[in-house]
């Protein structure tokens, strides 16, 4: 039996763990393929092995020849603490040790959404259609204030224009937008000064608005401005 440490070369983080068999490698491989098939969503190791590559992963025995599962608990226990591996920043253990779990608690409702999803996920096409459907005529749930003052705060530094507010207020009522100002129409041209459009480009413009009907004056100006070459 051995105690273990899980190394993650890319993010230097660490896992303490036990394992009676007699391959590390093994075990090894076979945590990577269970974080691949999602056995379990929840836990912070597989999580960060679904997200790094297999070769950023590897296993070192730390204590072996241990002979009963009182002697990896106690030496188990005592490395997470003396490595602090349940510390974000250093290592993936949740559990303090010898307890077989590697999971972020998660509250009931969560719980219940999770074992949803799973089932849908193995439903069949028109069970999940049907799901859909009965959410989608579902209203919104009202927003909390923890929720608006996030959203306060995402959004500071963005401040509109009163052009842009009085553009969003119109297209928000369903009313025509209001006239540019002379201003607006500035800002349009300065951003579009310097932009070379190509010999194809000019030409595609050509081919296609001579393929508008046109006055005589209109056509002669545009060709005049862009000569066929």
């Amino acid at each position: 039996m051995f105690v273990y440490v899980i190394v993650n070369s890319e993010t230097l983080k660490i896992y303490i763990g036990q394992h009676k068999g007699n391959s590390l490698c093994q075990y090894l491989q076979k945590k990577l393929s269970d974080a691949r098939h999602y056995v379990s969503q929840r836990s912070l190791l597989y999580r960060s092995m679904r997200k790094h590559s297999r070769s950023a992963w590897s296993i070192h025995p730390l204590i072996s020849d241990l002979s009963t599962r009182e002697e990896c608990d106690y030496w188990e226990r005592l490395l997470i603490k003396a490595l602090n591996t349940q510390h974000a920043d250093v290592g993936y253990n949740i559990a303090a040790g010898g307890q077989g779990n590697t999971r972020v608690d998660v509250t009931e409702e969560t719980r219940k959404k999770q074992s949803l999803a799973a089932k849908l996920r193995f439903a069949d096409p028109q069970e999940r259609e049907k799901h859909s459907a009965a959410h989608k005529g579902k209203p919104m749930p009202p927003r909390t204030e923890e929720h608006k003052r996030h959203l306060s705060e995402a959004n500071t530094g963005h401040k509109p224009s009163a052009e842009q507010l009085l553009h969003q207020s119109a297209a928000q009522k369903g009313k025509p937008k209001p006239p540019r100002t002379e201003e607006h129409k500035r800002n349009n041209a300065a951003a579009l000064r310097g932009i070379k459009r190509s010999p194809e480009q000019i030409a595609k413009n050509r081919a296609s608005h001579l393929g508008v009907p046109w006055s005589a004056a209109r056509r002669a100006a545009y060709e005049a401005k862009h000569p066929a070459k």
